[in-house]
């Protein structure tokens, strides 16, 4: 008995033994297909093997069937924080088969994506995305979050007094590159107020505590 027929992923080897109901194997003759006589044998290659045991006057022979296979490598990189200011490409190309050969699944937050079927996909929400990538029976799942920057900073002068008909101006300053402005007062935007600074006068009707604020906005997040 050679037992059942196995498929493996990603092993290089498999060991087959003859099992006998006889007390002794060793009064037993062994001949496998590929000629070697031992009672087990070590294989590498995906084919049939038989053996043939003879005992005494009695020959019988089992085949099984092995096959090897090997899964797609693949690598999604690192969890990404992004603002979509640019286009971001999720890339499960293998480095070890041809991508045409290989069936595409994805998913974000564990939800399939319909109509994604190839090796890269491109992204435009926040969430986990997972690909599973089968090759020839062999399978392997590879995820990567995709999250929203929080980290965008921006600062304006300090607090300061002022009489009336005093000019100032305010300056936002940001480490960020490719970003909008909007100047607001007490909260409400200011018309046409959209570059890194702003500059006004302290007119007669400004009476106690005004507050300047400002947001700068790169792609999908703000500061």
């Amino acid at each position: 008995d050679l037992g059942g027929n196995q498929e493996f992923c990603d092993e290089e080897s498999y060991t087959i033994t003859a099992d006998l109901t006889i007390a002794n194997p060793a009064d037993a003759t062994f001949l496998w297909s590929n000629n070697e006589t031992t009672q087990s044998i070590t294989v590498t290659e995906s084919d049939i093997y038989t053996v043939e045991v003879t005992f005494g006057n009695c020959t019988l022979s089992d085949s099984v069937t092995l096959s090897f296979g090997n899964s797609p490598l693949i690598n999604l990189g690192e969890d990404i924080e992004t603002c979509f200011e640019n286009d971001i490409v999720l890339d499960a190309t293998p480095s070890n088969m041809n991508s045409d050969d290989v069936i595409y699944a994805w998913y974000k937050n564990n939800i399939p994506i319909t109509g994604e079927t190839t090796s890269s996909i491109i992204v435009t929400e926040i969430g986990t995305y997972t690909v599973i990538a089968s090759f020839d029976g062999c399978e392997v799942v590879e995820s990567i979050t995709i999250s929203g920057r929080t980290d965008l900073n921006v600062t304006v002068n300090d607090d300061f007094k002022s009489c009336v008909g005093e000019e100032w101006t305010l300056t936002a300053t940001t480490s960020e590159e490719g970003v909008s402005y909007q100047w607001y007062l007490n909260g409400d935007a200011i018309a046409g107020e959209t570059s890194s600074t702003i500059t006004f006068v302290v007119s007669e009707d400004f009476s106690g505590i005004q507050n300047y604020s400002v947001t700068i906005t790169k792609g999908s997040c703000t500061g």
